[in-house]
């Protein structure tokens, strides 16, 4: 007997710190509605100098993704920083804000006044594409030559099958991270990467993702991303086993370390073999 009473004491308490989160949770929509309430007023009280329709529209566009500019060497992204969120931006990620341990407004501006570059639209590229397309980045840029194949289709799921055989993977992932967000930026560029390009790319985004599929290819970003001071995330995968590193090496940082410090060579006759280390053989 005491012991069932024990026990619906227990549930009672349980109900009340839920009916105690809940109320919290509708307080914390209640502040962004008004916040998005009060962009709205200050959009309401601008005095049109123009036609009413030509402002709302451009206007529009510019609150829903950063400015950018583009390098006509290449297309890579210079992002204007995100003062404030616009009403579609609060209510398309009002979820991933309200999250207890999230970073919140701050973080999510900072997100939209980002860029980053992704090597490898492939099974890696794929996923790390549309969560950050559907997270709110500034700016994403992709880089792969390959065209779509058919074989690719049951695990590069960003793609689509209409568009095997006829599509470049860079073009496909953008249409596709477009369709889930369409106040993201993307660029497609349908080339490998190489000594020619690769520092220019790297300097000009803030985070580098290595999906690539070929160790010559992630040698190569992560010499250009220490030269560059950037951001080192590295993928890989093979069969049922997979791994992920960020890297930032520093010489102000005596305990940073980059790919090649954990790997300093790798036999490029092996592909992606080579590329894709085993959790078996090495682990961090």
């Amino acid at each position: 007997m005491q012991s069932k009473i024990q026990a619906n004491a227990a549930s009672i308490n349980r109900i009340k710190d839920l009916e105690q989160l809940i109320i919290k949770k509708d307080e914390e929509i209640l502040i962004l509605k008004k916040n998005a309430l009060t962009l709205q007023q200050k959009w309401e009280n601008i005095d049109h100098e123009t036609s009413t329709d030509n402002f709302r529209e451009e206007t529009q566009k510019e609150s829903s993704s950063p400015k950018s500019t583009f390098s006509s060497a290449n297309g890579s992204p210079l992002l204007e920083e995100v003062s404030e969120l616009s009403p579609n931006q609060l209510e398309r990620y009002s979820r991933q804000l309200l999250l207890s341990d999230g970073f919140g407004v701050a973080g999510q501006k900072k997100l939209l006044s980002s860029s980053v570059l992704v090597v490898g639209a492939g099974g890696i590229g794929s996923t790390v594409l549309l969560y950050l397309a559907s997270s709110g980045l500034g700016h994403i840029t992709v880089m792969d030559m390959d065209n779509i194949e058919i074989s690719n289709l049951h695990r590069q799921v960003i793609h689509s099958d209409c568009n095997a055989g006829v599509m470049n993977k860079a073009v496909s992932a953008c249409k596709a991270m477009k369709d889930l967000n369409p106040t993201v930026q993307c660029t497609a560029i349908q080339q490998a990467l190489s000594y020619e390009n690769a520092l220019d790319l790297v300097s000009m985004h803030d985070c580098i993702v290595d999906a690539s599929d070929n160790p010559r290819t992630r040698y190569l970003l992560n010499d250009a991303c220490v030269l560059a001071g950037k951001t080192f995330v590295s993928g890989s995968a093979m069969g049922t086993e997979g791994q992920m590193t960020v890297y930032k090496r520093s010489d102000h940082d005596k305990g940073s370390a980059c790919y090649r410090c954990l790997y300093p060579r790798a036999n490029p006759s092996e592909g992606c073999k080579a590329s894709n280390i085993t959790l078996k053989s090495r682990r961090l």
